[in-house]
């Protein structure tokens, strides 16, 4: 992935294609990322294009379909199979709950259970955000949370609390509430060698910081688009590895679910085998229109640049808040790289 060169890039100039920016000071990216104006014409002249021709572009809506998904694997540092897109966070944590529940069939014919080896345990954070969490209680797993220190969680407590009844381990790679950021890439490799599952809500850290489902050996990611990415209220992107497919298979299935959906057959057939298979069916596509015109943006300017931005900004932020008669919430370290950081772009006060 292409990076500018940081000392080179004009932040005036980037702010200025975003209209929230533009008078006044924009603090709530985690809850919701303003827009920029590129992503803004990408989703405007798809919905008028519909408005002016109907559906005469048909075709043109599965290429854009494609054309984003590209985008997106490209960020994540995967293949194009292994995105698909949906209609938020909770939706993909019960999708992924229901796939651990489930019962599959394994190439002998033979039916297995993760649930017959009584791993039932998922662990996670005491201040993870509820969707990440809820979803693992409503369908029937035992959960365990590792409680924070200050906002603080040593990945080591969470590996100590792992056993042979632990089937994952699914946390957010920035908490919501604290704003600490975990180190997904260290945690990950440890657990696979465990073989345990790694699950991860990237809402608050994709678009903001490098996620890279490879280097983190990520079974499964979720990410909203409506925060850092600055897409809007479009939906959510959800990585499944092959070797997670291969064994839990989507729990819901629909006409654009299978290998040829355009024979439009009502036979039963089966999903196929990329993490498309949870698109079931028409999938908001001006939505994501502007889902690949944000996430172009970022790599435009890059990733690593905005990372750093963002970790020079809070950095500054963080000291004039403490002139002020406030509690700060939000334990940071003093690292002057923000790679060996635990600091993120959210401040809590």
């Amino acid at each position: 992935m292409e990076n500018k060169d940081y000392s080179k890039i004009d932040w005036q100039e980037v702010r200025s294609h975003y209209p929230a920016c533009r008078e006044q000071a924009y603090f709530i990216s985690a809850s919701v990322g303003p827009l920029h104006d590129y992503v803004y014409s990408a989703w405007s002249r798809h919905i008028e294009n519909l408005y002016l021709n109907g559906d005469i572009h048909w075709q043109e809506n599965l290429v854009l379909r494609e054309e984003c998904r590209n985008t997106v694997a490209r960020f994540l540092n995967t293949e194009p199979s292994n995105i698909g897109f949906s209609p938020n966070t909770s939706h993909n944590m019960n999708l992924l709950a229901m796939m651990l529940k489930k019962e599959n069939e394994d190439k002998k014919g033979v039916f297995q259970s993760l649930f017959k080896t009584q791993k039932k345990n998922i662990i996670t954070l005491a201040d993870e955000f509820p969707s990440t969490v809820l979803p693992w209680y409503h369908h029937g797993f035992n959960v365990e949370k590792v409680e924070s220190e200050n906002g603080f969680v040593n990945i080591n407590k969470i590996i100590e609390l792992t056993d042979n009844q632990t089937i994952a381990v699914v946390i957010s790679a920035v908490q919501f509430s604290t704003g600490f950021r975990a180190d997904i890439n260290t945690l990950g490799k440890v657990l696979a060698e465990k073989n345990i599952y790694f699950i991860v809500n990237a809402t608050q850290a994709i678009g903001a910081w490098s996620v890279s489902v490879n280097d983190a050996k990520v079974s499964a990611l979720s990410a909203s688009c409506h925060k850092w990415i600055g897409a809007g209220f479009s939906g959510s992107i959800l990585y499944t590895s092959p070797e997670f497919r291969k064994l839990h298979l989507p729990p819901m299935i629909g006409w654009l679910s299978v290998e040829n959906p355009l024979l439009m057959r009502n036979e039963p057939q089966k999903p196929n085998s990329g993490c498309s298979s949870i698109e079931t069916g028409i999938l908001p596509f001006s939505a994501l229109a502007a889902i690949k015109a944000a996430f172009e943006v970022i790599i435009e300017i890059g990733i690593e640049n905005i990372a750093r931005r963002i970790f020079y900004l809070s950095n500054i932020l963080m000291e004039k808040l403490k002139e002020l008669p406030l509690k700060i919430i939000t334990t940071r370290d003093n690292s002057t790289d923000y790679n060996d950081s635990i600091n993120s772009g959210i401040i809590s006060i």
